[in-house]
């Protein structure tokens, strides 16, 4: 299971290497628990655009509300 976390995190992620100290996302992990465990598919491509979107949705919020109350950022 680790070697497959090692495998598909850089790819998913953009990073070189899973650091030690840091978690890795329940998503990530329930996906990663599906190929190994149940021996399903998963598309890892649509995991990171689904990822992708939800970051800068949540980034496009937070600008909304800076812009709605004058924040300098």
């Amino acid at each position: 299971m680790v070697d497959r976390i090692k495998e598909i995190y850089p790819i998913v992620y953009g990073k070189i290497d899973v650091l030690r100290s840091k978690l890795i996302g329940k998503e990530f992990a329930r996906g990663i628990v599906v190929e190994i465990v149940k021996g399903k598919r998963v598309n890892w491509a649509r995991f990171y655009d689904e990822t992708n979107t939800n970051q800068r949705s949540k980034w496009l919020s937070w600008m909304e509300k800076c812009i709605e109350k004058k924040d300098v950022l």
